[in-house]
């Protein structure tokens, strides 16, 4: 590199973290990802592309692209601050909506829906979670953990850029900070993968191939979505009020026994206790359930226990296919609730 390049670089760099740090936000702030998206979406052409992508739209003309953030309308007697605004020319191209820990509603959307100027944009709502049906044909909702995905891949093929990995790799490590590293889905091909590895593995197949599916990946996984689970459950008073909000994320391996068999199954479960219910049930929990006698099966159950753990006074279990993060959070978090309630 050029004594000449060396000197842009450093000047692109220091315009693109001046743009980050404006505003003074918190690292864990929602406008502090608006910001920080916006910054690197203007300082970088790679990452534009792999933006615009994700969210299903392929605009050749990027040069003509610029991002801003918290941009205020007035409607009435009351504002719209709108999250990010991406310019084409300077007229609105594609309206924003960012979402980590505030719920979503429909009257909100239906707020920015009144302004005019956003008729013809391209509608967006990117989230951490999405939880309710919130049916608004205009907007599309994506997560932050798409933008995540892609971005990791594009690093991990390679970035010769240097501008452009700068900024990609502050952005993928932004949203690690803020927990947005976690998977959306987990096909039930990667769960049959995952459960005929364990199975080998714990039978003594001495080999198991790599290539095509990455256990310890989904492995991992796995267990993002469980911890998870346990973070969002601190939120829930119906639950924090039988055990408090300082229960640990503590998962378990562990082996279980299917009625009249003594197969010695596989198990990967986290829980909490809850001691103060007005009901036989004292512990909580969910987890992934591995049959010795079917190495392609796997359960995905939520259940409940007495004191002393032992069989299941309640248990429901996972009915999709595919594994759904958002839709099995709800249902594990929906479940505990109804459970803690009960007398």
């Amino acid at each position: 590199m050029t004594k000449s390049s060396k000197s842009k670089q450093k000047q692109d760099e220091t315009s693109y973290l001046k743009e980050v740090l404006a505003g003074g936000y918190s690292n864990y702030n929602e406008d502090r990802l608006s910001q920080i998206c916006c910054a690197s979406f203007n300082h970088s052409n790679l990452f534009k592309r792999i933006f615009l992508r994700t969210i299903n739209l392929n605009n050749k003309s990027i040069s003509e692209l610029t991002a801003k953030t918290q941009i205020s309308y007035g409607l009435g007697k009351e504002d719209a601050r709108i999250d990010i605004i991406i310019y084409k020319n300077s007229t609105p191209f594609i309206v924003i909506e960012n979402k980590v820990d505030s719920p979503l509603t429909s009257w909100q959307l239906g707020k920015y829906d009144k302004i005019s100027v956003f008729d013809r944009c391209k509608k967006v709502v990117i989230v951490k979670h999405y939880f309710d049906s919130i049916v608004r044909s205009q907007w599309k909702i994506y997560h932050w953990a798409d933008l995540y995905s892609a971005f990791t891949k594009a690093m991990n093929t390679g970035v010769n850029n240097p501008i452009d990995n700068f900024v990609i790799s502050n952005f993928i490590e932004h949203l690690e900070l803020m927990n947005m590293s976690r998977v959306n889905r987990i096909s039930k091909n990667e769960l049959i993968g995952f459960s005929e590895a364990i199975y080998k593995l714990r039978n003594k197949k001495r080999y198991i191939s790599l290539t095509n599916r990455n256990i310890f990946e989904t492995g991992n996984q796995l267990l993002s979505i469980l911890e998870e689970i346990i973070d969002l459950v601190r939120q829930e008073q119906i639950i924090t009020k039988s055990v408090g909000r300082n229960f640990r994320f503590t998962p378990n391996i562990g082996s279980w026994w299917q009625e009249e068999k003594t197969e010695n199954n596989f198990s990967i479960t986290v829980g909490i206790s809850v001691p103060k219910t007005k009901n036989k049930i004292k512990y909580l929990g969910t987890g992934f359930f591995f049959y010795d006698d079917d190495p392609k099966k796997c359960t995905i159950t939520t259940y409940a226990q007495p004191k002393g753990g032992g069989e299941f006074i309640e248990n429901v279990d996972y009915p999709k296919k595919d594994l759904v993060t958002d839709h099995y959070t709800k249902q594990v978090i929906s479940t505990w609730k109804k459970w803690v309630a009960s007398k």
